[in-house]
């Protein structure tokens, strides 16, 4: 199984009151990677049970059924990193090694028209 989520690190809360979300990759228990999605919220509209944006999201920030798409879509990319790493059996002290490489350079950002683009060189239809 894949251990990979969606979180929001309370304790990493911005002098404007946001927090940035981040998918978190669990190579061991101790182990982790944190790769950014460039989705930054107040704490208090994540909703932790769920791994979510909730719907009351004040619209400066974005619509949430975008954003969870957003993740959504870069949950669904990583999970396919992964997928790549397991299929290469990479040594796993080379692991979150790999796993950054493939993310390095990538980036979630809002477009004026209101859609997400992405920037860098991991190709979201072809992850290997």
């Amino acid at each position: 199984m894949i251990a990979i989520k969606p979180i929001c690190r309370a304790q990493r809360v911005r002098r404007d009151g946001t927090v940035k979300v981040y998918l978190q990759y669990c190579l061991t228990s101790d182990k982790r990677v944190l790769l950014e999605t460039g989705i930054e919220i107040p704490l208090k509209h994540w909703n932790k049970k769920r791994a979510v944006i909730m719907e009351d999201l004040p619209d400066p920030f974005g619509d949430p059924a975008e954003l969870n798409d957003s993740i959504k879509r870069q949950l669904r990319n990583a999970e396919d990193v992964v997928g790549v790493i397991v299929k290469r059996k990479v040594n796993q002290c080379r692991e979150a090694e790999f796993f950054n490489s493939q993310f390095q350079g990538v980036a979630w950002r809002p477009c004026p028209q209101g859609k997400s683009s992405r920037v860098g060189r991991f190709d979201e239809q072809n992850p290997s």
